[in-house]
């Protein structure tokens, strides 16, 4: 499967995205992975996995909905 059949796929995107999600919350309590990192990287990496789960979720939200936004045809 490579990555474009992913993107049509939402139940896919959906698990990609709550695996991120997982990584974000279960991070700074449950896996201690600093390798040497400073605050500062941690928090980066963070925010990072954050927003690519945002960003899968919203993909999913767009393509669920099968592309029904608008009547006039408007996408």
């Amino acid at each position: 499967m490579n990555f474009r059949n992913i993107l049509k796929n939402p139940q896919t995107m959906m698990r990609i995205a709550m695996a991120f999600m997982l990584l974000f919350f279960t991070w700074p309590k449950y896996l201690h992975l600093s390798f040497g990192l400073g605050e500062d990287w941690i928090d980066g990496l963070r925010g990072m996995l954050l927003g690519i789960a945002m960003g899968f979720l919203i993909l999913v939200v767009r393509h669920s909905k099968g592309g029904r936004c608008c009547d006039d045809g408007r996408t």
